[in-house]
């Protein structure tokens, strides 16, 4: 009597195992009817016009190219400014333009050291 009992238990688990067999394959074919039809509704994006894009590519162009002739303007004013200044200091004494010019070439020197070393210390890792 034992072993009919056994054998039901068997029959009847493998009964269950085919309902949640089913329970899955439902399941699969409604996610994927789902994900089917999000598909379906979601549009796919356009491609950009390329004459748009090449308008906007020309624009940009176009306000780098003042930016850059603004840039030089400013360079060249300032650089004639110094060089002016230079020449009437030269004019005056030729002694303050050379005291000027170390000058000058230390203080460059010394913000070229400092600018060095901090970007040494940006560089070094502290995992290395």
């Amino acid at each position: 009597m034992s072993k009919r009992t056994k054998k039901d238990d068997i029959i009847q688990q493998q009964d269950a195992e085919g309902e949640s067999f089913l329970e899955q394959d439902e399941l699969i074919t409604e996610i994927v009817n789902s994900l089917d039809q999000m598909d379906q509704h979601l549009s796919v994006p356009s491609t950009p016009n390329l004459l748009v894009m090449q308008q906007l590519v020309m624009q940009h162009k176009q306000l780098l190219r003042q930016r850059n002739r603004k840039d030089l303007l400013i360079f060249i004013a300032v650089a004639l400014i110094i060089v002016s200044i230079y020449a009437g200091v030269a004019s005056v004494s030729f002694v303050w333009l050379i005291l000027s010019q170390l000058l000058l070439f230390v203080i460059v020197g010394v913000y070229a050291l400092i600018g060095y070393t901090h970007a040494q210390k940006k560089v070094k890792s502290p995992h290395a």
